[in-house]
């Protein structure tokens, strides 16, 4: 198919498209061009030279108005094949006229190629047309080749010296006579089919010039086309009085060559070259029509264009050129080629590119036929280059996706043992080129005799033959049945050992559990000291039951005993927590425990019993996603969860619990722990509860469970159910359901039973601090429970705040610290928090830089108080208490100070926070009157307190007044 070209039009004009972008009134220049190549005015900058004919009147009168230019260069996105020729007079002026085609880079194909274009008369316009558009175009071809086989020396000679120069990066440069450029002469044809005769990739960056009296121009390195690369010329052809010039201007690095393509300066190429060179010009002269497909399969077999292909490469050229040659013919003609020529060089070299020759897809343009026939051929006189080819066919099979079956049936000879050995060959490929069900049914014809009645020799053989090509054994039941007779064959056995461990490291366990537990069984049996390694070497074998067709099938002959390497006791003492998921996940743990019942002792059954307690195959058993919680225990819901992955049975449940025996609190706290936790079993939930409350040894370990139910399950509210069903009223008489309650409460959360027991005594010492006469009862009993307290590692009792606060206290006049004053009527609650520790106030109490800093809850009862009165007395007997005075330097504690006032007035949300913005009026108000109580205050302090609280004043009032500004 000829691809459509752009045009474009130089010379000189009245009326053009000017240089460039630049317009000109009259002229030279570019006198027309297609749209897309006008439109980019860098693109005609490159490209100007190459389409400016620069001879001298005397050339043209020498040639009598005859002489013709040629271009071919790659710029931008494009291929330009240009004709330059003389055009009379312009202006008194000798003129020409050049007509470029401009063909996509992608143009180029198996069966195009523009540069063939060069030196074709009939493709270009000699003079300009009143459009831009040209005449259609004749086929892109070499022929004819009469000029060629006229100059066979010059034409292989250019193909040598322009292939080395493209590679080395040497240009080529030829001297010619004159009348070399006339229009008439051969050697612009000569030199197309030379540039065609270059492999592909180099054909699509040749940059060729054929006449120029500025050679220069086309040797410099310097100037640039459109697409950034260097404008090099890679073949300078220029009259032979500029030849010294030319080697001057490439600075005497290039190959120049005389009119008859002698070389006269420059490297000598390669040798190989000129056989390239003559070998293609041979398959031209019979093929003319395939040079450029040749050009394009050369690429594959030259895989590094930096490099001169080899004395090897260049041998190929007639073997590629008749391979593109019947790749664009018919199938017929592919398969002469195939049966005339390819087998001869396959019989005659041991190693042929035929993976570059031939992509996988393109053997399918022969016939299968001679192809299948070729690859099963078993013969011992098969030459190294046939089994090369028949590897590289068999190749292409796999790739497509092809299969041998239509010629196995005539070809098969169960009695013919190279046959046999190439069978099961082509049957251990994978992908596979012979069908599982062709492959079955030809290897039970191989061993349709009795395995059992084989005679040895005869077993030993065929062993090892289908031991050679492992994935032969996955067929079916072939693996069971060798398996069976050689495990009698104890000797046979020794001898199989290396065969038998490659052949366990090449099938893969998880497509084939069956044969390779088959084998590793036997494997076993030559080497029992390994088994326990095999055991755990083969254990993906087992992991892969989950993608079977029948993993219960497949496990109940494993606990039948077929597979010594699948000895689910031993994987149980290995890998007890992942046999156990397997089981449980085919529905398989109950047979195994009863088969195993006698060789597990109490321990043993009690371990694998937690196991089953705690896999974690049961996580859809155990919570809900939504709610964490099992949703057999919402209210709700009666209905059972939805179809999940792993279920199990109440038989199983009661197995578990027989096996597990009493419960103490370390297992229950175990099972209850989240995300463990036991599995539900529908609709049995309560009964399972009951079950494992009964087994529990002690109250501690009932107080575990029942804390995991209330936790998981939300069902507080059976307690005493539980209680009942456990049975501890009569094994601990002690234990109480009050007991039970507290214990659950307790680990429900921490401390409660701690808080619950100040709870009497905070409210006696609030009371005694009311009423105290002046004895020290309180201080002494308050000492009495700081000090048992700072036994279990807290602070001392003498430097505890709360001493502080009942010191602080028992001071204020009786009227201040009566049951109804402000201080107890509005600081009962946080007195109660501070003293059970639970208040931040408490924070403010520790220690700062070794002074205690006095409790702030009097400040919530100054700023609750009734009246501003009682608020101001209280405040400034709380600033000035002698034990404040060694604190009121610090900034830090006056920083505490306001910030509790802050804190203690911002009101409380529906959340349970303090609310800081917006500030409700109320509030303002009171924090007003209390930071203003405390400003005014400060003028009776020390300077250094007044210093200290300045600063604090201004933290805190900056960070505060955006909320309320």
């Amino acid at each position: 198919m000829i691809a459509t070209s752009l045009n474009v039009y130089r010379g000189q004009a009245d009326h053009g498209i000017g240089e460039a972008g630049t317009p000109i009134r009259r002229g030279e220049q570019f006198i027309a061009a297609d749209a897309p190549l006008q439109a980019d005015p860098g693109l005609l900058h490159a490209i100007r030279d190459w389409l400016t004919l620069d001879a001298t009147t005397g050339d043209q009168g020498r040639l009598q108005e005859r002489l013709a230019g040629w271009s071919c260069f790659p710029c931008g996105l494009y291929y330009f094949v240009c004709r330059l020729s003389t055009a009379g007079k312009y202006d008194r002026r000798d003129a020409y006229f050049a007509h470029g085609r401009a063909w996509p880079l992608t143009a180029f194909a198996a069966d195009f190629d523009p540069g063939l274009y060069l030196g074709n008369d009939a493709a270009f316009l000699s003079q300009a047309p009143d459009t831009a558009a040209a005449g259609a175009l004749p086929p892109a071809t070499a022929e004819p080749l009469d000029p060629i086989l006229t100059h066979p020396g010059l034409t292989v000679s250019l193909i040598a010296h322009l292939f080395h120069g493209m590679v080395t990066g040497y240009p080529v440069i030829m001297a010619v006579p004159l009348t070399d450029f006339s229009a008439a002469a051969p050697l612009a044809r000569i030199i197309a089919f030379a540039r065609g005769a270059l492999p592909g990739r180099l054909r699509r960056r040749c940059r060729i010039r054929l006449f120029s009296r500025n050679p220069q121009r086309f040797l410099e390195t310097t100037r640039l086309t459109g697409d950034g690369t260097a404008d090099r010329t890679d073949l300078l052809v220029i009259p032979e009085d500029l030849a010294v010039a030319a080697l001057t201007a490439a600075r005497r690095r290039a190959l120049l060559l005389d009119a008859q393509g002698e070389r006269r300066a420059g490297p000598e190429p390669a040798a190989g070259l000129f056989d390239y060179g003559r070998a293609v010009l041979d398959s031209a002269q019979r093929f003319p029509a395939h040079l450029t497909a040749f050009g394009e399969r050369f690429d594959q077999c030259w895989t590094d264009p930096a490099t001169l292909p080899g004395p090897e490469q260049t041998r190929w050229v007639t073997l590629t050129y008749n391979t593109a040659v019947a790749l664009a013919g018919t199938q017929a003609q592919c398969g002469s080629l195939f049966a005339n020529y390819l087998l001869n060089q396959a019989r005659a070299a041991a190693q042929l590119p035929w993976t570059a020759l031939f992509r996988a897809q393109e053997w399918a343009s022969f016939p299968q036929d001679p192809l299948i026939r070729f690859i099963l051929r078993a013969d011992d006189d098969r030459s190294a280059g046939e089994r090369h080819l028949q590897d590289v066919l068999t190749a292409a099979f796999q790739e497509r996706g092809a299969t041998l079956d239509a010629g196995l049936a005539a070809w098969w000879d169960p009695s013919d043992p190279g046959k046999r050995d190439r069978l099961l060959e082509l049957g251990d490929l994978t992908p596979p080129v012979i069908t599982a069900e062709q492959s079955a049914g030809l290897i039970r014809t191989l061993v349709a005799d009795d395995l059992a009645a084989l005679p040895s020799s005869r077993l030993a053989a065929l062993a090892q033959a289908l031991l050679a090509h492992p994935r032969v054994l996955t067929t079916p039941d072939l693996s069971a049945r060798l398996s069976a007779r050689l495990q009698h064959e104890p000797q046979i056995l020794e001898t199989l050992a290396d065969d038998l461990e490659r052949a366990v490291e090449t099938i893969d366990a998880t497509a084939f559990p069956e044969h390779i537990l088959d084998l590793a069984g036997l494997l076993a049996r030559t080497r029992p000291a390994r088994t326990a390694e095999l055991q755990r070497r083969f254990w993906t074998a087992t992991d892969a039951l989950a993608k079977t067709p029948d993993p219960a099938g497949l496990l109940a002959q494993g606990l039948a005993g077929r597979w010594t390497i699948l000895n689910l006791d031993a994987l149980m003492r290995q890998e007890p927590a992942t046999t156990t998921a397997l089981l449980i996940r085919h529905d398989a743990w109950l047979d195994w425990r009863r088969a195993a019942d006698e060789r597990l002792d109490q321990e043993a059954r009690r371990a694998l019993a937690m196991h089953w307690m705690i896999s974690p195959v049961f996580a859809e058993l155990r919570t809900d996603a939504a709610w964490q919680r099992p949703p057999q225990w919402r209210r709700h819901r009666t209905a059972a969860q939805p179809t999940v992955a792993v279920d199990t049975t109440l038989e199983t449940w009661h197995q578990v619990l027989d096996d597990l025996g009493r419960l103490s609190r370390d297992d229950c706290r175990l099972l209850g722990r989240p995300p463990i936790h036991w599995p539900w079993i529908h609709p049995f939930q309560w009964d399972q509860s009951q079950d494992l409350a009964a087994r529990c040894d002690s109250l501690e370990a009932l107080a575990e469970l029942v804390a995991s139910l209330v936790r998981t399950a939300g069902a507080d509210t059976m307690t005493a159910r539980l209680w009942q069903a456990s049975g501890l009223p009569e094994r601990q008489p002690g234990a109480t359901l009050n007991s039970l309650r507290d214990a659950v409460a307790e680990l429900l959360e921490p401390g409660i039973a701690a808080r619950r027991a100040d709870a009497a005594w905070i409210d006696a010492v609030i009371a005694a601090l009311a009423e105290d006469s002046g004895e020290n009862r309180v201080l002494d009993d308050l000492r009495q429970r700081l000090a048992d307290r700072a036994d279990r590692g807290e602070r001392g009792a003498e430097t505890h705040p709360l001493i502080l606060i009942a010191q602080a206290i028992r001071a204020l006049p009786a009227a201040q610290r009566a049951p109804a004053g402000p201080l107890m009527t509005h600081g009962w609650h946080n007195l109660q928090q501070v003293i059970a520790g639970a208040s931040t106030c408490y924070d403010w109490a520790l220690p700062t830089n070794g002074q205690p800093i006095l409790p702030l809850f009097p400040i919530a009862a100054i700023l609750r108080a009734r009246t501003r009165r009682q608020a101001g007395g209280l405040a400034r007997w709380f600033i000035h208490q002698p034990a404040v005075a060694p604190l009121r330097a610090d900034q830090q504690w006056w920083q505490g100070l306001l910030g509790s006032v802050l804190a203690e007035t911002a009101p409380v949300g529906p959340d349970g926070d303090r609310r800081f913005e917006p500030w409700p009026e109320e509030a303002e108000a009171t924090r007003q009157a209390a930071l203003g109580l405390i400003d005014a205050e400060r003028d009776a302090l020390p300077e250094t307190a007044a210093q200290a609280f300045a600063c604090a004043w201004q933290r805190m009032h900056s960070d505060f007044e955006p909320m309320n500004g």
